[in-house]
């Protein structure tokens, strides 16, 4: 898994530089659902989460909540990483901060993309 996931990465940059994409501040979220049999595999970055409805009118969801910087493990990863989390004082919404600055204001912890971010702790595993 690892070494496929290393190729995902490598092909990523390649794409980027080749059409001179600068993902400094630019990321996105992603979800990835694989059905093996009669098992479900999820991976989820960031702020998307994943449900099933069945015909039988039951819901469940299989990802917990999004990817946030005030959760616990969030936290200390981006503070560990010379991060820094803030408050909007608009919306009361977490965000995350080169220590000392006003940049770039992430509202999620992981991500694809956002070089900048990934600098303070963002991340793009699981």
């Amino acid at each position: 898994m690892e070494s496929r996931k290393e190729d995902i990465k490598d092909i990523l940059a390649a794409k980027v530089k080749d059409e001179n994409f600068d993902i400094a501040l630019s990321g996105t979220s992603a979800t990835l659902v694989i059905k093996v049999g009669t098992k479900i595999v999820v991976g989820w970055v960031g702020t998307t989460r994943v449900a099933i409805h069945k015909d039988d009118g039951t819901f469940y969801w299989l990802t917990k909540a999004n990817h946030r910087p005030n959760e616990i493990s969030e936290k200390v990863r981006i503070y560990r990483h010379r991060g820094e989390i803030r408050e909007d004082p608009r919306t009361g919404q977490a965000l995350i901060f080169v220590r000392a600055r006003m940049y770039p204001g992430v509202a999620f912890s992981r991500s694809f993309g956002d070089l900048l971010s990934h600098k303070i702790g963002v991340t793009s595993e699981p």
